[in-house]
């Protein structure tokens, strides 16, 4: 996958801090391993371990509407079946996992 689309981002000052895209850099590496690794799984086993954006919002304790704002950034990528949306739940712990390990906010 390309990151320059999140570098450049960063250059005109889209994002908060070059930190910011070096984190949003990481997850997409790791989500495209993930969709590696899920592409050489067997049909059934690709689609049964999916989930809908609902069981996203339910994991992350958050709004469907705060999911699809991560989804917007590009925080949290969807993998499109035939036109409907679904989520690798190991990319939703990745996710988490970074959010850990992000950065401090900085204080006023």
């Amino acid at each position: 996958m390309d990151s320059r689309g999140i570098d450049d981002q960063a250059e005109r000052g889209d994002l908060i801090n070059p930190v910011q895209a070096s984190t949003v850099n990481r997850i997409l590496e790791e989500v495209v391993g993930l969709r590696e690794q899920l592409e050489n799984l067997p049909l059934k086993e690709r689609t049964s371990c999916l989930i809908a954006v609902k069981e996203v919002a339910r994991r992350l304790g958050v709004s469907i509407r705060h999911v699809e704002t991560q989804i917007a950034l590009r925080l949290i990528i969807p993998i499109w079946i035939g036109g409907v949306r679904r989520f690798d739940p190991r990319s939703v712990d990745a996710f988490i996992k970074s959010a850990r390990r992000g950065t401090k906010k900085p204080s006023s």
